[in-house]
């Protein structure tokens, strides 16, 4: 486990949307949140994040948020945040 609730294949598959083609489409974006899957082996719901959504950004909504400022991922149902590298 990368945290106490997002593994690393969860992880592997937000960053690879976080990074790829579909940010193109968010120039906005802060970073990306997420949710797992129902089997916990990738994401099953991901938005692109803006400052306009900090409201919406927490765990009744999202298990997990990628921010790209400082490359980090928050378990938002933990509180733990943990480099990305």
């Amino acid at each position: 486990m990368v945290t106490q609730n997002i593994n690393e294949s969860v992880l592997k598959d937000a960053i690879s949307v976080a990074g790829g083609l579909y940010r193109m489409n968010a120039p906005y974006a802060n970073g990306y949140a997420f949710c797992r899957n129902t089997d916990d082996t990738e994401v099953g719901m991901g938005e692109f994040m803006s400052a306009y959504d900090a409201d919406r950004l927490n765990a009744d909504h999202f298990d997990g948020f990628i921010r790209y400022s400082d490359k980090t991922l928050t378990d938002l149902v933990s509180g733990e945040v943990v480099p990305i590298t």
